[in-house]
């Protein structure tokens, strides 16, 4: 999916996003968005695979929060998951279903500050080296979650 024209907002949601032949949601070369949540991607809701890093966030070059809810496809955090959205500060992962997730998820997120895992009901833990990754690190989320 892309899209084009005009001037994009400094802040974006994308509910159900229905994808076309391609696997990634493409942006614009050059943009704008500092916020940006995807709710519901259709990929989550079909019979195709679906790994995070088919996100491709590379263009959004000022994107600082993302928000990625709703997907039970998403089940595991591979090694650089988002490595195309270095400037990230706030990354919130709600309502997945994530049960595994590679100490080197957060790898390339030398910005995050808070991340977020509230409704991740299957998430038990999280691997040692999990932290080293995002440096900057200050709050986490796991309220309704099994991490103690």
């Amino acid at each position: 999916m892309s899209f084009s024209g005009g001037k994009w907002p400094d802040s974006l949601t994308l509910f159900k996003t229905y994808h076309s032949n391609s696997t990634n949601l493409a942006f614009p070369e050059v943009s704008s968005i500092k916020e940006l949540e995807i709710k519901t991607p259709c990929k989550c809701l079909s019979n195709e695979e679906f790994n995070i890093t088919d996100l491709n966030f590379t263009s959004l070059e000022n994107l600082e929060y993302l928000q990625f809810e709703w997907c039970d496809k998403l089940t595991n955090l591979p090694p650089n998951a988002f490595r195309s959205a270095k400037t990230l500060k706030k990354l919130k992962l709600n309502n997945n279903k994530l049960t595994m997730i590679d100490k080197d998820a957060l790898k390339g997120l030398p910005e995050l500050e808070f991340i977020d895992f509230e409704f991740e009901f299957k998430l038990t833990e999280l691997p040692i080296g999990f932290f080293g990754n995002a440096p900057n690190l200050k709050a986490i989320n796991i309220f309704y979650t099994k991490l103690r």
